[in-house]
C-alpha cells in the first residue's frame, strides 16, 4: 500500500531529509511495517521552475513496491459560491489563479464551483481551460441571511433561539427594546417577540440548508473523483459552512473522501461582518464566524486536512500551500490480508522528530482484488 504524506515544519516549508525509520504508521490502530520512504520534489512554490515531463516508461517495464511517481498531480481548486460575497469572491478568483499558474506544468488541475457543480470532474494541464472556469465563477450568499429582514440578528443568534428563546434572550431584549426573561418580561410585546422568533427560526433553517447543500455537493464531488486514478489534493476556497442539522454527515464525507484518495486542504476567509448592502453588520460578527467555521473546520478534520483560516489579503495563505506542497513522501507500508477489502482503514503516521507537522488521510481503501486466480 502506499501513502502520499506531507511533513512540513513550523514555517510549512517541506522536510526532505526523513528516512523510513523516522515514520511510524498503524492501521486500525495497530502498528505497519514501512517497507520504504521515498520523497517527491514536485517543483511547486514561488519562483520555482516547472519540473520537465517525465519520460514515459516502457508499457511492458516491471512496477517496484515502492517508486517515486512522475511529477504529475491532480489538483481541484474548489470554490463555495454560496458562502462568499461578491468582493471576496472577486478576491479568491485572482488569488487562486496566481496559485494554479505556479504548479508544474505537467500537473493536472481543475476548478469546481459548489454547491451546483456537476460530479464529472475535468482535470487537465490546460491552465487557459482553469483560469476561463475561475473567471466564470459566481459567489454572492443565497440564504436568509443576506435578505433584508426586520431584526438584526446574528447567525448565533439565531441558531440560539431556535434551539430555546431562552438562550436567545439577551438578542430578543436587544431587539424589542425590552427586559426578556431576565426575571419577568417587562415592557415585551408578544408580537414582537414572536416575529424575533420566527425570523431566527428562518434565518436559522436556511443557514442549515446551505450547509447541507454544500456538504451534499463535496460528497458528490468525491464519489465522481472516484474515477480519477491515484491521489488528488482538493483546495477548498469558502466563505464558511455552518453547523449542519445533523453531525452524521461527517463520517460520510471521511468514506467519501478516502475512496477518491483525496488530501484537503480548507481556505476560510473569515468574516468580520457580513457586509451585505441591503441589511445592517451584525450584531455579533466573531459568533458568526464560529457559527460559519463549525461545519467546515469538522470536515476538514475527519477527512485529514488542514484547515487554514484567511484573515486580511490572500496571497499569502495560497503562498502557504503551494509552499507544502512543494515535496511530499510516498510511503510504501506492507499490506495485511484484511486490508483489500473495499472498506475505509483507519491509518496514522507520525514522525519521530519533534517540531513537524504531518498532513495525511486518516482513511485508506484499497479495493479488492478481482483477479481470477
Amino acid at each position: 500500500m502506499l501513502i502520499d504524506v506531507n511533513v512540513v515544519d513550523k514555517t510549512a516549508h517541506p522536510v526532505s531529509s526523513l528516512k523510513a525509520e523516522d515514520f511510524a504508521v498503524t492501521v486500525d490502530r495497530k502498528p505497519r511495517k514501512i517497507v520504504s520512504a521515498v520523497y517527491i520534489d514536485h517543483g511547486v512554490g514561488p519562483g520555482v521552475k516547472a519540473s520537465p515531463a517525465p519520460e514515459p516508461a516502457p508499457a511492458d517495464a516491471p512496477v517496484p513496491a515502492a517508486v517515486a511517481p512522475p511529477a504529475v498531480r491532480n489538483i481541484l481548486m474548489v470554490v463555495d459560491e454560496d458562502s462568499l460575497d461578491s468582493g471576496d469572491g472577486l478576491m479568491a478568483r485572482r488569488t487562486a489563479i496566481g496559485f494554479l499558474d505556479q504548479l508544474p506544468a505537467v500537473d493536472r488541475v481543475g476548478v469546481v464551483a459548489i454547491p451546483r457543480s456537476k460530479v464529472d470532474v475535468t482535470l487537465a494541464t490546460d491552465r487557459a481551460f482553469a483560469r476561463k472556469a475561475l473567471e466564470a465563477i459566481l459567489t454572492g450568499r443565497d440564504d436568509a441571511t443576506s435578505m433584508r429582514e426586520d431584526y438584526n440578528l446574528s447567525t448565533e443568534e439565531a441558531y440560539e433561539i431556535d434551539r430555546d428563546p431562552a438562550l436567545g434572550s439577551e438578542a430578543i431584549s436587544r431587539e424589542c427594546k425590552c427586559n426578556y426573561l431576565a426575571g419577568g418580561t417587562t415592557g415585551c410585546s408578544a408580537m414582537c417577540v414572536r416575529e424575533v422568533i420566527i425570523q431566527a427560526r428562518r434565518m436559522a433553517m436556511a443557514a442549515k440548508m446551505r450547509a447541507q447543500r454544500s456538504i451534499d455537493a463535496l460528497r458528490a464531488l468525491a464519489s465522481g473523483m472516484q474515477k480519477i486514478q491515484g491521489p488528488k489534493t482538493v483546495v477548498l476556497v469558502s466563505g464558511g459552512l455552518p453547523i449542519p442539522e445533523t453531525t452524521a454527515v461527517y463520517p460520510i464525507i471521511e468514506q467519501a473522501f478516502a475512496a477518491a484518495q483525496i488530501s484537503l486542504y480548507t481556505l476560510y476567509v473569515e468574516r468580520v461582518s457580513f457586509g451585505q448592502v441591503n441589511r445592517k453588520p451584525s450584531p455579533d460578527p466573531r459568533g458568526d464566524d464560529r457559527i460559519e467555521s463549525f461545519g467546515l473546520e469538522n470536515i476538514t478534520s475527519v477527512a485529514g486536512g488542514t484547515f487554514i483560516p484567511i484573515i486580511g489579503q490572500m496571497e499569502p495563505y495560497f503562498e502557504r500551500v503551494a509552499i507544502e506542497l512543494s515535496g511530499s513522501y510516498l510511503l510504501g507500508i506492507e499490506v495485511a490480508a484484511g486490508d483489500r477489502d473495499g472498506r475505509p482503514h483507519q491509518v496514522e503516521v507520525r514522525v519521530n522528530r519533534p517540531g513537524l507537522d504531518v498532513r495525511s488521510r486518516r482513511q485508506y481503501v484499497i479495493e479488492p482484488d478481482k483477479r481470477v486466480p
